[in-house]
């Protein structure tokens, strides 16, 4: 072949290539527009919480961008709220052979499993979320994973493990009354109320005028009977007109307590024989108004080994009573016991014999257990002695 023709070839050649590379450039730029189009559909129809429609653009938007696995996620996540869970995990699991420490596909695995039910494998992508790779402000991130990994162990049930994750994002915690609040209104769900007091204290240290902080301090001191404690911070609560009935409600009981409980520490003496003697008249008017309740007369019989004798009769009343026909009722025999117990009640027989003081308190929590809702509804000091009554039983 001639040099001449050889070259008009080679030209031919490389004008056709360069062709080629321009239609196909064109071609791709033309896939790379529409892909883009049909994924930006489905994104505003993901937003509009249409997640059929998102699938079918995230589906077309594929048809041009194969390969991407950025529209394989977005497939997914509406394949998820879709509630197409298999066909979702398909592709979500895809995504993370190739990536198994990719942060945002274990989480998105996660919530999958957590649909299904299925503790152990939400467990393991949980983890692997929290300590995945992110692509950005992974602290912040961590943390959000790790907050929804305690609500799903809360709503699971498994308060240990929630506790033990409470506690790891408890270090992680940036230095915000919000943060310490919200750690600490999740560590009051998992009843571990010194750690939740801590939080609220650092809540409150942050923004002392917080009154929910203030209002939930006192809840977590009430549970750990810091009475006192809890007294401080409801009484602030108040002042700083928090608007809950139930603060104002759980502040009087506090107080209630307060002037009721005789184990309060640096209580004199003669505070703890006052205290004494309050319960022991304020179980007679509970007594009372079972008896108003039920219509069971208290004077109705002697307690076994009274001689047949109701305490502070003498024998010739005695003699004028009936001998009941029915057998006594608890509310009877309780009151019967409060009516030989009551003339050595006094702060002179308290003072004498100190150990009268437990046989009393004994005597005022059963009476106040006994009392249910036959009785009518308790006063706010019956409710006080009733808490006092379920602390001394649980120490």
């Amino acid at each position: 072949m001639k040099p001449r023709a050889l070259m008009l070839l080679v030209a031919l050649a490389a004008g056709l290539f360069a062709v080629t590379v321009v239609v196909t450039r064109a071609f791709r730029a033309e896939q790379t527009q529409l892909a883009r189009q049909w994924m930006d559909r489905g994104n505003a129809a993901l937003a509009a919480s249409q997640p059929a429609v998102a699938v079918t653009a995230y589906r077309t938007a594929l048809l041009y961008a194969w390969n991407n696995k950025g529209y394989q996620f977005k497939l997914a996540q509406a394949l998820a709220d879709a509630g197409k869970t298999d066909e979702a995990a398909a592709y979500f699991k895809n995504l993370w052979e190739s990536e198994p420490g990719n942060a945002v596909v274990n989480l998105e695995l996660a919530r999958l499993a957590v649909r299904k039910r299925d503790f152990n494998e939400a467990m393991r992508f949980f983890h692997a979320a929290i300590y995945g790779v992110w692509p950005d402000d992974p602290a912040t991130h961590r943390r959000r994973a790790r907050r929804e990994f305690i609500h799903f162990l809360l709503d699971f049930g498994a308060t240990a493990q929630a506790n033990a994750e409470l506690i790891a994002l408890e270090a992680e915690l940036p230095s915000t009354g919000s943060a310490h609040k919200s750690a600490a209104d999740l560590f009051m769900r998992v009843q571990d109320y010194s750690r939740a007091l801590d939080e609220y204290r650092r809540a409150i240290n942050l923004n002392r005028n917080d009154a929910t902080a203030l209002a939930n301090a006192g809840r977590a001191a009430f549970e750990l009977a810091q009475y006192g404690l809890a007294q401080q911070y409801l009484h602030k609560a108040v002042a700083h007109g928090i608007d809950d009935p139930s603060v104002a409600k759980l502040s009087g009981l506090v107080d209630a307590i307060l002037v009721l409980d005789p184990d309060e520490p640096r209580l004199t003496n003669p505070e703890r024989r006052a205290r004494v003697l309050r319960g022991f008249e304020q179980a007679k008017v509970r007594l009372q108004q079972c008896v108003a309740a039920t219509g069971h007369p208290l004077v109705t019989g002697a307690l076994p080994g009274s001689n047949g004798r109701v305490a502070g009769q003498s024998a010739a009343s005695s003699s004028r009573l009936a001998t009941p026909a029915a057998p006594m009722t608890e509310t009877q025999k309780e009151f019967a016991e409060w009516q030989q117990l009551r003339p050595r009640i006094s702060d002179l027989g308290l003072l004498r014999n100190p150990d009268l003081m437990d046989t009393a308190m004994d005597l005022i929590f059963r009476i106040e257990r006994q009392a249910g809702p036959q009785c009518g509804p308790p006063a706010t000091a019956d409710t006080a002695l009733l808490e006092l009554a379920r602390r001394h039983e649980g120490s």
